[in-house]
């Protein structure tokens, strides 16, 4: 009787163990997924390039965290964020943005002489970590 009851008790621990790997696993994964997307929401700009935003719908508000950062939305399409930078920083600063619909976005803005992307659609896009 008593070798039974061991045999399940290393049975039950066995089969713990290896839910608690699987959960584990699946944590690890999680975190990279999140890490990759919230790296995706920094935006780049510098003080010679104007870089564009696109989204969905039309933009009601948007709010800069910091004066060395220049955003307008664009007179003849609403939907569109025109972003620069008023001069070169080492910080990172935030530019959030609200459509008409209620999504709001906010990105990590960081500057970049010369940025690879000028032009980000987010108009298929979810709204992402950092709250945009």
């Amino acid at each position: 009787c008593d070798r039974k009851h061991i045999f399940r008790l290393r049975v039950l621990y066995n089969e713990d163990k290896e839910t608690m790997k699987r959960l584990s696993l699946i944590l690890a994964i999680l975190s990279l997924s999140f890490c990759a997307y919230a790296q995706n929401d920094t935006i780049y700009i510098s003080t010679l390039n104007t870089t564009h935003l696109m989204f969905a719908n039309e933009l009601t508000y948007v709010d800069i965290s910091n004066k060395v950062v220049a955003a307008k939305i664009i007179d003849s399409n609403k939907s569109v964020l025109a972003i620069k930078a008023r001069e070169a920083f080492e910080f990172k600063t935030s530019v959030s943005a609200l459509e008409n619909d209620g999504t709001m976005h906010t990105f990590i803005v960081a500057y970049d002489e010369s940025p690879s992307r000028l032009i980000l659609d987010y108009r298929n896009s979810a709204p992402g970590l950092i709250g945009n």
